[in-house]
């Protein structure tokens, strides 16, 4: 059964292995279609969003505002902090962009866009930090 017959869906993004649907029915179809194919589908890496947030391919998108995250992994970016002569750098980069500065803090995208929430004491501090004069 399709959930819309006779539509052409096109509100799908597919990239390697990774897939995002603009449609919560459809995503739900989705899930219960690939269930019984023994694919592998993590729900915690999942995201289904109220308000039109994704996350596709290093690129966040929210409320029409669109980010490009750097090209490389979260986890390599802490490594390179360690480095002191990039401590600076970072710092420097953190201390301008909020969203960015969550997502190297690994908040990732599940964090930025509950903003309207009260936020884990952690993410509270974060913001502070971030907000507070050097």
């Amino acid at each position: 059964t399709q959930v819309y017959p006779r539509v052409p869906f096109t509100r799908y993004a597919i990239l390697g292995d990774d897939i995002v649907i603009g449609d919560e029915r459809v995503a739900e179809h989705y899930r219960e279609l690939i269930s019984p194919l023994n694919v592998p589908f993590s729900l915690e890496q999942s995201l289904v969003s109220s308000v039109g947030a994704l996350e596709f391919a290093k690129w966040f998108f929210v409320r029409g505002v669109t980010k490009d995250f750097f090209p490389i992994s979260s986890h390599m970016l802490r490594f390179l902090v360690s480095s002191i002569s990039l401590v600076p750098v970072m710092r420097a980069i953190m201390s301008k962009d909020l969203p960015l500065s969550y997502h190297l803090r690994e908040a990732g995208y599940r964090v930025y866009t509950r903003r309207t929430a009260p936020p884990r004491r952690h993410w509270n501090r974060h913001f502070l930090v971030f907000n507070s004069p050097n």
